[in-house]
């Protein structure tokens, strides 16, 4: 450019020239710095690479080690650094990658990088994708347990089956006594039969009624003994024992 701008600074005031010769070399300077500006335009910015952006090799890293078992996972994306929150971010909003691969990326992404990541986790909750909601779930327990359980809470009228068991095993794992009574109407709720025969979720909500009862609920599991699916009864039966030992602990102090 200023080169440009000396060649034409040269020939215009040459000794001799009037100021028609100025006007010219007025608009000549406009035409070079136009033209110049142009060239800058003319470079798109998707060409620009982004610092965050993965590359292919990163991506294919990183896939291998999503394959692997779960302590080995941890501990190889801990050795891979920084860059690994990049590529598993991208793996989440990818939906073209298989299930398991977006599934292990987001919760992985909480493992690792629990603040950064729950933008990621929020929205993923927010999907109408039911395995996101699920992941989502998982890694939100990982980051914060009690806002985790408000949204098993929230996912125990889900139409999907493995995202409302999921809800319910949360729900066990944090002790959530303020949804009991929500679980109580899930055992006998519509969605937990299928052509009159009880789903495996009824199961897990005994198992967490279990955990959650409470003496002077007797009645209750001594009533699920007599439940068609016989899958409930050990779990009923362990919080009979429980529940009798409590009452036992009350008694002597």
């Amino acid at each position: 450019m200023k080169a440009i701008i000396f060649i034409l600074l040269t020939f215009f005031y040459a000794p001799g020239k009037g100021l028609a010769q100025e006007a010219n070399l007025a608009e000549a300077l406009n035409l070079a710095q136009q033209r110049a500006l142009n060239k800058i335009k003319m470079v798109p910015s998707q060409h620009v690479p982004s610092l965050e952006a993965p590359s292919e090799k990163e991506k294919k890293e990183v896939t291998k080690i999503l394959r692997l078992p779960l302590e080995q996972r941890k501990m190889s994306l801990r050795r891979y650094g920084p860059r690994a929150f990049f590529v598993l971010k991208e793996f989440v909003y990818s939906p073209r990658l298989p299930m398991p691969i977006r599934w292990k990326a987001l919760t992985s992404l909480a493992r690792g990088y629990p603040h950064r990541s729950l933008p990621t986790v929020l929205w993923a909750l927010k999907s109408p994708v039911w395995f996101l909601k699920n992941a989502g779930l998982i890694s939100m327990e990982i980051i914060d347990p009690k806002r985790s359980l408000k949204w098993a809470g929230f996912f125990l009228n889900n139409p999907s089956l493995v995202l409302r068991t999921a809800a319910v095993d949360l729900i066990k794992r944090q002790k959530g006594h303020q949804y009991k009574s929500a679980l109580l109407e899930k055992l006998k709720a519509p969605d937990s039969f299928y052509h009159g025969q009880s789903l495996w979720i009824r199961a897990h909500i005994v198992s967490a009624l279990t955990e959650l009862c409470e003496p002077g609920e007797e009645q209750l599991f001594l009533a699920l003994l007599k439940d068609a699916d016989k899958r409930l009864h050990p779990y009923a039966l362990y919080a009979l024992e429980k529940l009798k030992q409590q009452v036992a602990q009350n008694a002597n102090p």
